[in-house]
Protein backbone atom coordinates (compact mmCIF):
# COMPACT_ATOMS: atom_id res chain seq x y z
CA UNK A 1 0.00 0.00 0.00
CA UNK A 2 1.45 3.62 -0.70
CA UNK A 3 1.83 5.61 2.39
CA UNK A 4 -0.28 9.03 2.14
CA UNK A 5 0.95 12.17 3.16
CA UNK A 6 0.42 15.59 2.78
CA UNK A 7 -3.59 15.55 2.36
CA UNK A 8 -5.82 17.50 3.56
CA UNK A 9 -8.25 15.09 5.45
CA UNK A 10 -12.09 15.68 4.98
CA UNK A 11 -14.82 13.24 6.26
CA UNK A 12 -18.22 12.89 5.38
CA UNK A 13 -20.11 12.16 7.88
CA UNK A 14 -22.99 9.98 6.60
CA UNK A 15 -22.40 6.57 8.47
CA UNK A 16 -24.83 7.51 11.18
CA UNK A 17 -27.35 9.74 9.68
CA UNK A 18 -27.87 10.53 6.06
CA UNK A 19 -27.34 13.61 4.27
CA UNK A 20 -29.02 13.53 0.29
CA UNK A 21 -27.11 15.43 -1.71
CA UNK A 22 -23.92 16.20 0.59
CA UNK A 23 -21.64 15.19 -2.01
CA UNK A 24 -23.33 17.31 -5.20
CA UNK A 25 -22.35 20.19 -2.02
CA UNK A 26 -19.14 19.94 -0.72
CA UNK A 27 -16.69 18.36 -3.94
CA UNK A 28 -17.45 21.40 -5.39
CA UNK A 29 -16.95 23.79 -3.28
CA UNK A 30 -13.74 21.89 -2.16
CA UNK A 31 -12.61 21.99 -5.66
CA UNK A 32 -12.86 25.77 -6.01
CA UNK A 33 -11.29 26.70 -2.55
CA UNK A 34 -7.77 27.32 -2.77
CA UNK A 35 -6.21 24.80 -0.46
CA UNK A 36 -2.42 24.36 0.32
CA UNK A 37 -2.84 20.65 0.42
CA UNK A 38 -4.75 17.64 -2.21
CA UNK A 39 -7.55 16.50 0.33
CA UNK A 40 -8.80 12.52 0.58
CA UNK A 41 -12.19 12.62 1.76
CA UNK A 42 -12.97 9.50 4.21
CA UNK A 43 -16.18 7.86 5.01
CA UNK A 44 -17.75 5.41 7.17
CA UNK A 45 -20.22 5.11 4.67
CA UNK A 46 -19.06 3.23 1.21
CA UNK A 47 -22.05 3.91 -0.78
CA UNK A 48 -21.16 8.34 -0.28
CA UNK A 49 -17.93 7.85 -1.15
CA UNK A 50 -19.17 6.20 -4.58
CA UNK A 51 -21.32 8.90 -4.87
CA UNK A 52 -18.46 11.19 -4.22
CA UNK A 53 -16.27 9.55 -6.75
CA UNK A 54 -18.62 9.18 -9.76
CA UNK A 55 -19.52 13.26 -9.19
CA UNK A 56 -15.36 13.55 -9.15
CA UNK A 57 -13.07 10.61 -10.21
CA UNK A 58 -10.05 13.16 -9.68
CA UNK A 59 -10.00 13.05 -5.50
CA UNK A 60 -8.87 10.52 -3.51
CA UNK A 61 -11.26 8.39 -1.37
CA UNK A 62 -10.86 6.84 1.79
CA UNK A 63 -12.83 4.09 3.07
CA UNK A 64 -12.83 3.94 6.78
CA UNK A 65 -14.09 0.46 8.55
CA UNK A 66 -14.00 -1.49 11.55
CA UNK A 67 -14.66 -4.77 9.26
CA UNK A 68 -11.94 -7.01 9.06
CA UNK A 69 -11.20 -6.99 5.10
CA UNK A 70 -9.56 -9.97 4.15
CA UNK A 71 -8.14 -8.55 1.15
CA UNK A 72 -8.21 -4.76 1.57
CA UNK A 73 -6.34 -4.36 -1.68
CA UNK A 74 -8.74 -6.44 -3.70
CA UNK A 75 -11.82 -4.71 -1.68
CA UNK A 76 -10.79 -1.12 -3.31
CA UNK A 77 -9.88 -2.58 -6.99
CA UNK A 78 -13.27 -4.07 -6.69
CA UNK A 79 -15.25 -1.37 -5.12
CA UNK A 80 -13.85 1.88 -6.60
CA UNK A 81 -13.21 2.64 -10.53
CA UNK A 82 -10.09 5.14 -9.58
CA UNK A 83 -7.96 3.30 -6.82
CA UNK A 84 -4.54 4.24 -5.50
CA UNK A 85 -2.99 1.63 -3.67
Amino acid sequence: MTKVTGFRPIFIKTDVKRYPGIEETVLPLVKEAPLAKPVIFSSFNLASLLVAQSIDPGFEYCYLTDRNLKDPDAFCQREFTHTTI
